[in-house]
């Protein structure tokens, strides 16, 4: 089958959407695209869930994925060859758009005595995380942010986000990592009767000590709204920047295309993905660290988001 749209031949066959397992925020924000490409345009898409990003971004790299979504830690990884990605660069990774920040947490059930960070000394906290191994690294940052480290706490190995959640749940650990809107944390707050995440202390000094776990991090404020799981009164929650990402050699009419089908229909993402709320198109070209794909500079000329490109980023 071929997608035609103008005079372009765009491709034969379904793209492939590079997501985590179902219920994570991944899977979430690229089911949300692919619903709205099939509404609004003739590009149809297939959601493809893998074990994590670790796992899914080497696929997009070598082609056997169209397009993904990564945190710029992870993805950053990646391109360079450092951090889980030791060894094995992708230099053809490129950045299609900067998505929205990801505000993530440590979730408890509503009932628990744990409310700070401090708290959590002698819990059983889920780590590991081997599809995802930047989560580990998160949980450090979180936990050296309130004078804390892996040796306080009770280490419970799970190797994903699902499994993690499976593991709070039944009871096996007190604590669990997850991205706030993700809809495992709904199935979650579900299970075991609510869930909240625990604020995080956003002083100059304990961002300082997260950061010098992971420097891309920042703290943010997320308020209650109908829906969201986990998040009872203004929460202050460990944060970072999402992007989608392709390989370099992905046709820039697909590229095109299916960023100017996002671009001009937030309505219909966020009608999917509540996270689509935070996308700002004003934001949507930011200087993260690595090269954006030929077929996204192209509609950002084209569409005027080329000269409000964010150069020389300072996250808060």
């Amino acid at each position: 089958m071929l997608f035609l749209v103008g005079s372009h031949c765009l491709a034969a066959g379904p793209i492939g959407l590079g997501t985590s397992q179902q219920g994570t925020l991944t899977y979430t924000i690229g089911s949300a695209i692919a619903r709205t490409l099939f509404k609004t345009t003739d590009i149809r898409a297939a959601v493809q869930p893998n074990a994590g990003t670790g796992v899914m971004i080497p696929l997009v790299a070598n082609g056997e994925l169209d397009f993904g979504f990564s945190n710029t830690i992870e993805l950053n990884q990646a391109i360079e060859g450092n951090g889980v990605f030791t060894g094995r660069p992708n230099p053809n990774l490129r950045i299609v758009a900067r998505l929205f920040p990801a505000q993530v947490g440590l979730l408890v059930r509503t009932d628990s005595d744990i409310y700070k960070i401090a708290d959590l000394r002698g819990a059983k906290i889920t780590t590991g995380y081997q599809s995802t191994p930047v989560l580990h690294d998160l949980i450090r940052a979180m936990l050296i942010s309130g004078g804390l480290s892996l040796d306080d706490i009770q280490q419970v190995p799970v190797p994903s986000l699902v499994r993690g959640a499976e593991a709070f749940v039944s009871g096996r650990a007190d604590v669990t990592f997850f991205a706030a809107g993700a809809g495992k944390v709904n199935e979650i707050n579900s299970s075991v009767g609510g869930v909240r995440f625990i604020s995080l202390s956003a002083n100059d000094n304990n961002v300082k000590l997260m950061q010098s776990v992971v420097k891309q991090t920042y703290v943010s404020v997320l308020n209650p709204r109908p829906g969201l799981s986990g998040i009872l009164k203004p929460t202050s929650l460990l944060t970072y920047e999402y992007t989608m990402m392709a390989r370099a050699d992905l046709d820039s009419e697909i590229v095109y295309s299916v960023i100017k089908a996002m671009d001009n229909n937030k309505d219909m993402l966020t009608n999917s993905s509540g996270a689509f709320r935070r996308m700002d198109r004003d934001k949507i070209m930011m200087d993260l660290g690595a090269e954006y794909h030929a077929g996204a500079i192209k509609y950002f000329k084209e569409s005027g988001l080329w000269n409000k490109r964010i150069i020389n980023v300072e996250l808060p």
